[in-house]
Order: structure tokens, then C-alpha cells, then sequence
């Protein structure tokens, strides 16, 4: 599994805007628990269904995950991000929640 700065695995944990944000929190949480660090971004739409079905803003979810383990939160829109980068280190990506057709 690939690593970054010789710390924990880093996943690439992505929150779009379908349903089910209780879900993705849940994941998250127990990534973190297995020692996985998390580079957090969350779509527009996802922010506002995560608000409508938390009550808790994203970034606030994103602070309490801070305390299990290590999560870094970056902006949808940041194509500089360092995840925007094919060549950033990370053991895979996530996208939770998903709707599939």
C-alpha cells in the first residue's frame, strides 16, 4: 500500500451529493479506526445533502473525524489540490455515497 510522508495509508474519501451521508460517516470513521488516513472532498451537492441529512456541516464532520485519525479536507474546485495529481500517493479512492443505475 502506498504511503505518504512514511505515516498511515491515505485514501482519496470522496463525498458526492446522493443520499445517504450517514453512510459515508460511517465509512469514514472506521477507516480512521484502522489506522487509514483520509483526503476528504465533498461535492457542492454533496455539502448541501450532507447539511439536510446531518444537521452538521461537512467540515464539522470532517473536525470530529480529525480526532479518531488523520484526515486532510480539500475543495472540490482546487484543481492544484495535491490529489488532483495522478502521481499522489494514496492506496485508492472511495466514493460513499453512491447511487449506481
Amino acid at each position: 500500500m502506498p504511503e505518504s510522508n512514511g505515516d498511515a495509508p491515505r485514501l482519496i474519501f470522496a463525498v458526492s451529493g446522493a443520499s445517504g451521508a450517514i453512510l459515508a460517516d460511517a465509512t469514514a470513521q472506521a477507516l480512521l479506526r484502522r489506522g487509514i488516513g483520509l483526503d476528504a472532498v465533498c461535492s457542492d451537492y454533496g455539502e448541501v445533502m450532507w447539511r439536510q441529512e446531518t444537521d452538521e456541516r461537512f467540515r464539522d464532520a470532517a473536525a470530529r473525524w480529525a480526532a479518531i485519525g488523520r484526515v486532510t479536507v480539500h475543495r472540490p474546485e482546487d484543481v492544484a489540490a495535491p490529489i488532483a495529481s495522478g502521481s499522489y500517493p494514496s492506496c485508492g479512492m472511495v466514493v460513499v455515497p453512491c447511487s449506481m443505475a
